[in-house]
């Protein structure tokens, strides 16, 4: 891969997919499980496939435990019944609580149950790569025995770790409460327009029902008046036969 910058790297692209734009990758639609399940993240079984680049923490996570345990990944079941008979679903820490119990307390303990945690908890690269770098050093020239009891005792860089994924995860529920509010300012506003249109319809709606019913009254008194003309007209033409016949007596 010619990089832009003018590196060149070496690398599998047989999964690889650009991703675009400036949005979270994870709201994308990608390739359902785009690789060996054994070694997939619960994200990427589900049926419109939203994941990110922390579904590769994860993979590298199976295979530390893997290469530790020497032998292919063997997890649970994700879905089991419970006593009772009702449903329940494994996490992924439980599902391969035995493949972990082997590492004992080996300080890479922590590292592979930090890339098996949610997709938002997993550390970066980077992290990853600090960690196992600050493992190695401390394994480097020193007596195997010691540096057990150093590594179990002296975990700051898993600690550093630790903290900035509940940093990141901090920033993470401050931006979705962010979203949150926008959203809800944006719906207040959608009903108070909606509310203001409503009062303009009830508004509209009340003077035409007036007016109609301005015209029934109308025409009703119209004809209340024509009936009662047309009776005086016959009464006067009755008053008029009687006076001529009296004239002619």
């Amino acid at each position: 891969i010619l990089i832009v910058a003018g590196s060149a790297k070496i690398a599998d692209v047989g999964l690889a997919k650009a991703i675009h734009g400036t949005g979270d990758s994870r709201t994308q639609h990608h390739t359902r499980c785009p690789g060996t399940p054994l070694y997939m993240p619960p994200e990427s079984f589900t049926e419109n496939g939203l994941y990110d680049e922390s579904l590769d923490i994860f993979s590298l996570g199976v295979l530390i435990l893997a290469m530790f345990t020497g032998r292919k990944p063997q997890p649970k079941p994700r879905h089991y019944r419970r006593p009772d008979g009702s449903p329940a679903e494994r996490t992924e820490l439980e599902r391969r609580a035995d493949d972990l119990a082997t590492l004992g307390n080996h300080p890479v303990r922590q590292l592979v149950e930090a890339c098996l945690d949610e997709p938002e908890n997993r550390p970066t690269a980077v992290m990853v790569h600090h960690i196992l770098m600050d493992i190695q050093q401390r394994y480097t020239g020193t007596d195997a025995g010691t540096d057990k009891v150093v590594l179990q005792t002296d975990l700051t860089i898993l600690s550093d770790a630790q903290q900035a994924l509940q940093e990141s995860h901090d920033a993470a529920e401050q931006q979705l409460e962010e979203r949150l509010q926008a959203q809800k300012a944006r719906l207040e506003d959608t009903l108070k327009v909606s509310n203001e249109r409503n009062v303009e319809d009830m508004a509209a709606a009340t003077t035409a029902q007036q007016k109609r019913f301005e015209t029934q009254v109308t025409g009703k008194l119209h004809a209340e008046v024509e009936e009662r003309l047309q009776e005086s007209q016959v009464q006067v033409a009755a008053l008029r036969k009687d006076q001529n016949e009296l004239k002619e007596e």
